[in-house]
């Protein structure tokens, strides 16, 4: 599944609330009853719902990873993990920072 990025669901959010109320305004003033006006009502509810998620969507705009640097950065001095928590979550960067934060641990002075 493809994820949207936080512009692109900005856009389908502007573009589902708008064709949501056109198709509500094309309801509430055609006043039709019938099969069409049923499939338009259940249409509109469909783009409210993606209007919805898309812009829920990109308020989460998901935090940039770090790339490169140092493992140090990784794992902050004032975290309590020990090897056994870091290998549930199996993360080589975040065991060779323990490694690291060990060695400066030994090192004299």
């Amino acid at each position: 599944m493809r994820t949207l990025r936080p512009r692109q669901a900005r856009v389908v959010a502007v573009v589902a609330s708008l064709t949501a109320v056109a198709l509500l305004l094309a309801v509430v003033l055609w006043r039709h009853e019938g099969i069409v006006a049923v499939g338009m009502a259940l249409l509109c509810v469909l783009c409210t719902v993606v209007a919805g998620v898309t812009a829920s969507a990109s308020r989460h705009e998901p935090d940039p990873l770090p790339r490169g640097g140092s493992p140090e950065q990784f794992v902050p001095a004032s975290a309590n993990i020990d090897a056994d928590t870091l290998d549930t979550f199996d993360s080589r960067d975040a065991l060779h920072a323990v490694d690291v934060r060990q060695r400066r641990a030994d090192r004299p002075g």
